[in-house]
């Protein structure tokens, strides 16, 4: 009789356990997933350009050369110019001025640090009036005042002595992205423990009650 009171209490053991996992799988799962494609986004982002950071020194650069608009863009002459996001369905033109050094004839310098894909030092990305012609004329002008800010000007840059890829006019670290990053891992963890702790103590307190209706 022992020995199926025991059997009975390992039964329903088994069964409240399997029913606590089976139940939290799927939450599981899905913050394990998310929590792993946060930390592959901190690849790009924040662990490549960490190894690469200390490598960039502060030198000074003198601008030898800058591409900048000198007129409006048409079909067969863009120089200059790039593409911009006016809005939906919406693509028009906005100056892209690279300015190169005595650094490097081929490689330009760009802004930020974090920039690498940027085809310009300074754009505009994003410009809801730029199928204005007046707008237009006006950041033409804007270009030209860049181009005499800049021309034949010592700048401070930073690069890296062993590998001239990439020249920079700014390096800071982006600390309002990395500390995102974070937070939401930290915030998917601390959800994974106190998930499967509460699911824990919940099994341990059914394993308990189920003993105590044997008894």
């Amino acid at each position: 009789m022992m020995f199926a009171a025991d059997d009975k209490f390992a039964s329903a053991g088994r069964d409240e356990m399997c029913f606590c996992d089976k139940k939290n799988a799927w939450p599981n799962a899905c913050v394990s997933v998310t929590l792993v494609f946060v930390i592959m986004m901190m690849v790009p982002y924040v662990f490549i350009p960490a190894g690469e950071f200390g490598k960039f020194e502060e030198h000074a650069c003198r601008v030898e050369r800058i591409v900048y608009p000198t007129e409006l863009p048409t079909p067969e002459n863009t120089t200059g110019w790039a593409e911009c996001d006016c809005g939906k369905h919406c693509q028009t033109w906005s100056p892209c001025i690279q300015i190169f050094t005595n650094v490097s004839n081929t490689v330009f310098a760009r802004q930020q640090f974090y920039d690498i894909r940027d085809e310009c030092t300074f754009h505009v990305e994003y410009c809801p009036d730029g199928e204005d012609i007046t707008t237009v004329l006006g950041e033409l002008d804007a270009a030209r005042a860049q181009f005499v800010e800049y021309d034949n000007k010592t700048v401070t840059c930073f690069y890296d002595n062993d590998d001239l890829s990439y020249i920079f006019l700014q390096r800071e670290w982006d600390w309002p992205m990395t500390i995102g990053f974070l937070f939401f891992v930290g915030l998917f963890a601390l959800i994974l423990i106190v998930m499967n702790a509460v699911a824990y103590y919940n099994a341990i307190q059914r394993r308990r009650e189920s003993k105590n209706m044997v008894l």
